[in-house]
């Protein structure tokens, strides 16, 4: 065989090889999965204490503004509600569970008025009928109501102070919750908070947090 030809038949050889594939060792895969696994429990953790952050934050807002509409209800000598927009179909898609506000009777008007703004609860925080409603006591979405708003009618739940500071109802206590997520209805204590006032002094108490 001439020197050429044997050239042309080892190049020849040499491009039909196909490389070795190696396969991941054992080592490397539990590796990479303990990476996934740290990965996975940092994100878990971002996310609960964001979710434990909207209910703490949501909480300071909620009781500050029942005890602002009890305040106002003793002050004035009227009768003033704290009134959260329910899941209403006919209520604007984002107000439902989310806003709440301060509304007050207008002996003028014959009516209860708005007299401070919808406020909005953070992002993924709703008002939750599912879990007021697992404890004894009176409810907030036992009782409801309507209110024009931009000329439409909103309806709502409300808690009711009286002048003298005490709430109306027949029970001792009215009870409504807050929770992280769209009724997802989260068992830890960083997913939901419940409220309560007390009816005949219309003091405000979080009962978990």
């Amino acid at each position: 065989m001439k020197a050429t030809d044997l050239m042309r038949t080892e190049k020849t050889a040499g491009m039909g090889r196909v490389p070795e594939r190696r396969a991941f060792s054992l080592v490397e895969l539990l590796t990479v999965m303990a990476i996934v696994a740290i990965l996975s429990g940092a994100t878990a953790m971002m996310f609960s204490d964001g979710r434990a952050l909207g209910i703490r934050t949501s909480s300071a807002l909620v009781s500050s503004t029942l005890s602002m509409a009890r305040d106002l209800a003793v002050t004035s000598n009227r009768r003033t509600r704290f009134v959260v927009v329910t899941e209403n179909a006919a209520n604007p898609d984002e107000m439902r569970r989310k806003s709440f506000a301060v509304l007050q009777y207008d002996d003028t008007e014959g009516r209860f008025v708005v007299v401070s703004a919808f406020k909005q609860l953070p992002a993924g925080v709703y008002f939750s009928e599912d879990r007021t409603n697992e404890v004894a006591g009176q409810g907030i979405f036992n009782f409801r109501d309507q209110v024009l708003f931009r000329g439409n009618p909103v309806e709502y739940a409300f808690i009711e102070f009286l002048p003298s500071g005490g709430t109306k109802g027949t029970s001792g206590e009215n009870i409504f919750s807050i929770e992280a997520g769209a009724g997802q209805g989260g068992e830890t204590r960083a997913d939901y908070a419940r409220l309560g006032v007390a009816q005949h002094t219309g003091r405000v108490k979080v009962e978990r947090n």
